[in-house]
């Protein structure tokens, strides 16, 4: 149940203008209609991974600017993963433009579009489908609204003749750098799209295949620290870790539907992300680590890092070769841009995910290495 603990400022501070005197309250109340509303909102869900119950701890927040501009910024929490995994963080912030939220109300109110819509015929063009290269002018699109015997729905990469031509029912993806593209272009499958839209299928199910084992989950935690957790701590960890990112990717993304106004999930499935032939699309990119942070707890040491001395450095380095083993916590922040169907050049969503987790390594890297300093 989703539980609301934040006011709307301005009703709290209306009531204040009411007792101060009457040449100040013009004054103060012009500037204050000026300023941000916010919202605030929490709310609790439950999953169950391999038999386990995980608690989701959500956080949402919403500044409404004057322009009419919203900010919405959501995080989901989920602690005690396991004993090398302490924590993981979720984020989600997107901004979104007055013109944008009015083309969601268009939409919620008349429904005109439709994943099954034909086009009149005048506003079809003659010939071929007209194609363009888009994503850094590497990946070959079809342009809407299609020709006079193929309806297209809206531009999207070219799944008639390039990649994997006809194949509406293959989940595929296009990796960054495959054809000198900077995005991962991702093609949901007919079956899934479907589900999705009518509630066949859990959303978590449905988004889970388009995650884990896939180009997608790599690039979300890192190619990186995906070798490292299962090398440190098996797959089958790496697989819980993948599905509970995937569990925080639904609920913060149902939110932000919510807080957008859009009412029906379903119309939006349909009238965002699904394609003509009942396919769909959508588009991530901007992968990267944003920071690490790595501390050693057993044994513990003071502060290792920038402006230590290096002849206290040497000093660690000397300690802890004469250990076997050694442990140390990481704290790891990746990030990436997502944005779907029809909706591909809005702003986009921007992700963050918070890892935090332990692994034990070789002292002996210590001795091997060198110091500390280098």
């Amino acid at each position: 149940m989703r539980k609301v603990f934040g006011k709307e400022m301005s009703t709290i501070f209306l009531s204040f203008l009411m007792v101060i005197t009457p040449f100040n309250t013009a004054y103060v109340f012009g500037n204050f209609i000026q300023q941000p509303k916010v919202f605030v909102q929490s709310f609790m869900e439950t999953v169950e991974v391999e038999g386990k119950k995980f608690e989701l701890q959500c956080l949402g927040k919403v500044t409404q600017y004057s322009n009419g501009t919203k900010l919405v910024e959501g995080s989901v929490t989920i602690e005690n993963i396991s004993k090398q995994i302490p924590r993981l963080r979720i984020n989600l912030t997107k901004l979104v433009t007055q013109e944008e939220l009015q083309a969601i109300t268009e939409v919620e109110q008349n429904h005109v579009k439709s994943s099954r819509q034909v086009p009149a015929f005048s506003e079809s063009y003659p010939g071929n489908l007209q194609k363009y290269r888009w994503d850094n002018n590497a990946i070959w699109f079809v342009r809407a609204p299609g020709n006079y015997t193929i309806f297209v729905k809206y531009d999207h990469d070219d799944n008639y003749e390039t990649y994997y031509p006809g194949m509406w029912n293959l989940p595929w993806d296009i990796a960054p750098g495959e054809y000198g593209n900077e995005k991962l272009h991702t093609h949901m499958a007919v079956s899934d799209v479907y589900d999705w839209k009518t509630g066949a299928r859990s959303e978590e199910e449905i988004m889970r295949k388009y995650v884990m084992g896939t180009k997608l989950g790599v690039s979300i935690i890192g190619a990186g620290l995906v070798a490292l957790i299962t090398w440190q701590l098996g797959s089958s960890t790496l697989g819980i870790i993948l599905s509970l990112v995937v569990s925080a990717l639904v609920a913060l993304f149902n939110w932000l539907l919510e807080v957008l106004g859009i009412s029906n999930k379903s119309q939006w499935i349909e009238d965002v992300v699904q394609a003509e032939q009942g396919d769909g699309f959508f588009w991530s990119w901007g992968f990267r680590t944003k920071s690490v942070d790595a501390w050693i707890y057993d044994p513990l040491l003071p502060y290792i890092g920038s402006g230590l001395d290096p002849r206290v450095l040497q000093g660690y380095s000397q300690f802890l070769s004469q250990y076997h083993r050694i442990a140390v916590g990481f704290y790891e922040v990746r990030e990436f841009y997502r944005t779907w169907g029809s909706q591909r050049d809005a702003s986009p969503e921007t992700w963050n995910v918070e890892l935090w987790y332990d692994v034990s390594v070789p002292a002996g890297i210590f001795a091997d290495y060198g110091s500390l300093s280098k």
